[in-house]
């Protein structure tokens, strides 16, 4: 499972794949096993989370390149990539989850008796990462597992879905840890994770078995004895100039309110309040002291975001990255295996290097990307090659979707495009203004 092309966020996409430097959010994830622990500006509580789903569908894909083996024109039928993943922070610690499915409906592949006949293969690649900030916030340390699963189903339904029934499934995981260097002083922040390679073994309570030959076989199509995810090592660095400040210290608001708490305690344990603990008097004072602390709390929110909101928006943020890819033993591509052809994959190690830049063209607006990476070839046939991309986004309208979110939440909509030999990817967004 080696993915060439960049299927990721319109931000990671536009910028050519070259966010291991900045690791910011949930998408961060994807590149640094110490993602989630990062706050961002616009982080003003104790407890934060962030969210993303994306995804990918066949129309973008057919008639491509793929996956870049030298053999254009093959068409993924009915192809879905999806990306779901989430975040979630107390204080310096976070912790992150990342989920991406490719699923392909097998067409002209008879199942085996006693099975609806339609088949599909899911593969998925999910991460779970915990990370801690120290010095304020300016290291961060995370560690996980990576996950790698295929599922072989069959269906009723030509389109998936109806009654389903699990014939075949492989699993396995591997740990990856991460760091992150984010000097408050500096407007330089770098990233650097390294990930153990993942093999996934067939679950033997699976309903299809290696037959006497060995070979695992569903109707006409042999399985693989595993899947692997090859080792890797990302490292990226982000340089910002202009008048924002890149890494900007996160102030934890318990912090602050905590003077108030400690006035409010040394009342409440005085002998005249423990006499009488359940005193109408004193229940009105706890009601007071807990509006007091509620008012507290929300003024110093009120505060933060306004701090945020100050901050300078001129930037021209400059980013690189690399990607190493290990090799792979008697291994095929994912082409290989939907067409049931031999075409040797991951033969070497594999580099690809990133670049990207991000500006704020009109500020509080709109907000543009180009950047750029090398496409290695993990097969025998297929040759390098360099992709240009682009993506912006643009400031819409505030809504707090029902109270959902703050008053003062903009939301945006955006676009990206990934242009190379024989491979042409886009996109569309939305989500939050930051």
């Amino acid at each position: 499972m080696f993915q060439g092309p960049v299927l990721a966020s319109s931000r990671i996409t536009g910028l050519g794949g070259s966010f291991a430097g900045i690791a910011e959010g949930v998408d961060g994830n994807a590149v640094n096993a110490a993602a989630p622990s990062l706050r961002v500006p616009w982080s003003v509580d104790w407890f934060d989370y962030d969210l993303t789903l994306g995804l990918t569908f066949p129309g973008s894909l057919r008639n491509t390149d793929f996956d870049n083996n030298g053999r254009p024109g093959f068409s993924y039928n009915n192809f879905l990539f999806a990306t779901v993943g989430g975040n979630m922070q107390f204080g310096q610690w976070g912790v992150g989850l990342l989920l991406d499915t490719q699923t392909y409906h097998l067409e002209g592949v008879p199942s085996v008796a006693g099975a609806p006949p339609n088949l599909s293969a899911s593969l998925q690649r999910g991460r779970l990462l915990l990370s801690r900030g120290f010095f304020d916030g300016q290291l961060h340390i995370g560690a996980g597992l990576r996950v790698a699963n295929l599922d072989i189903t069959a269906s009723d339904n030509p389109q998936g879905g109806g009654n389903e029934v699990d014939l075949f499934k492989m699993t396995g995981s591997a740990p990856e840890v991460g760091l992150i260097w984010a000097p408050h002083a500096l407007a330089i922040r770098a990233g650097v994770t390294g990930r153990a390679q993942v093999s996934s073994k067939a679950d033997p309570t699976s309903k299809t078995v290696p037959n006497a030959d060995g070979d695992t076989v569903i109707g006409t199509m042999f399985l693989p004895n595993k899947v692997e995810l090859p080792w890797e090592i990302e490292a990226g660095v982000a340089v910002q100039l202009g008048s924002r400040k890149l890494n900007v210290p996160w102030v934890d608001p318990s912090e602050i309110v905590d003077p108030l708490v400690h006035e409010i305690e040394r009342a409440r344990n005085t002998k005249a309040r423990r006499r009488q603990p359940d005193s109408k008097e004193n229940r009105a004072l706890h009601a007071e002291e807990d509006a007091r602390l509620k008012a507290s709390k929300r003024d110093i929110r009120d505060r933060l975001k306004a701090r945020n909101e100050a901050l300078p928006r001129h930037k021209w943020l400059l980013t690189s990255a690399v990607l190493i890819s290990g090799p792979v033993r008697n291994a095929v591509g994912i082409q290989s295996f939907l067409q049931q052809t031999v075409d040797r994959s991951g033969l070497r190690v594999s580099v690809t290097p990133r670049v990207g830049i991000e500006t704020e063209a009109i500020e509080r607006l709109l907000q543009l990307r180009v950047g750029s990476y090398l496409e290695p070839t993990r097969f025998k046939e297929g040759t390098p090659r360099v992709h240009g991309t682009a993506g912006f986004d643009v400031r819409l309208f505030n809504w707090s979707v029902f109270k959902l979110f703050d008053q003062d939440t903009y939301w945006r909509a955006g676009g990206v495009v990934d242009l190379t030999r024989a491979y042409l990817g886009w996109g569309v967004s939305v989500g939050v203004w930051h």
